[in-house]
Parts: structure tokens; C-alpha cells; sequence
């Protein structure tokens, strides 16, 4: 029996719940395997301490009531109560977005100069760029594209 099959068996071998090929299987394999028969011992423990524990009736029709909360949440389903918390924060985000765009656009359109075909040339042109490092790949690169513009 392998150990993760064993440990599933622990709690219903220790509350005599098991099939006798099943507790005969487990008891071989907690004989040979102490890290299984630890996990028992320790099960076994923590279940001690729970059968000196003093027991508690619920009032009269407790059952009844808690089955009839479950069916009733289980019919409307627990997602119907958070549907209008998740739509308010939709339409929020969404207003932001969208606000953030429009805004954007608004500004990009007062602050940006008139672009013309000579100024966004200018832009590309490798004079803009800082030089690179004398030992660089980008030296070379500015080096190499200096040399194509001179012919």
C-alpha cells in the first residue's frame, strides 16, 4: 500500500470504519512504515482528546432550520448577492477608463505641437540619440548608419 492511500485510511481505521481487507492492508503497512505510523499515532492522539469533550444537544428543530437556509441558498445561489457589488465596480473602472482616454486624448491634442512630414522625420533621424559607449554594439550600429547617410 502506498503511504498517500494509507493516510486517507488513518482516520477511518482509528474510528473502526473500515473494511477488514482495508484494515488488514493498512495495519500490515503501519508495521513497515514509520512515518505513516507516526501520522496514526498522532491521529489517534488528537482523536482522544476529543472523546472527553462534554456533548451538546441543539435546541429543537436546529436541523430542520439549517437544511432549510442550505436549500434555499443552494435555489438563489450565493453569487446573486455580490452581482451588484461586481457591477458597480465594472461601471466604475469602466467610467475611469474611458474618462482617462478622453482626457488624454484632450491633452495630448492641446499640448502636442502641429506635427508636420519634416518634424517627425526629424524625430527619427539618429542626431536625436545620445551617443553610445566607444565599445558598444550601439556605437557600432550609429557608426555603420553614419557612413550609409555620408554616400
Amino acid at each position: 500500500m502506498r503511504c498517500s492511500k494509507a493516510r486517507k485510511l488513518i482516520s477511518a481505521f482509528i474510528d473502526k470504519e473500515l473494511p477488514e481487507k482495508k484494515r488488514r492492508r493498512l495495519e500490515d503497512h503501519l508495521k513497515v512504515c514509520g512515518k505513516c505510523r507516526k501520522a496514526s499515532d498522532e491521529t489517534l492522539t488528537l482523536s482522544g482528546l476529543f472523546i472527553d469533550t462534554v456533548r451538546f444537544d441543539a435546541p429543537y428543530g436546529f436541523h430542520a432550520r439549517v437544511m432549510a437556509n442550505l436549500n434555499n441558498a443552494e435555489a438563489k445561489g450565493f453569487h446573486e448577492a455580490a452581482t451588484p457589488t461586481r457591477t458597480a465596480w465594472v461601471v466604475t473602472l469602466l467610467a475611469a477608463v474611458v474618462g482617462g482616454l478622453i482626457s488624454g486624448a484632450f491633452l495630448a491634442n492641446d499640448l502636442a505641437p502641429v506635427k508636420t512630414k519634416d518634424t517627425v522625420m526629424a524625430s527619427l533621424h539618429l542626431s536625436v540619440f545620445e551617443s553610445a559607449p566607444p565599445d558598444s554594439l550601439g556605437r557600432a550600429y550609429l557608426l555603420a548608419m553614419e557612413g550609409k547617410n555620408e554616400e
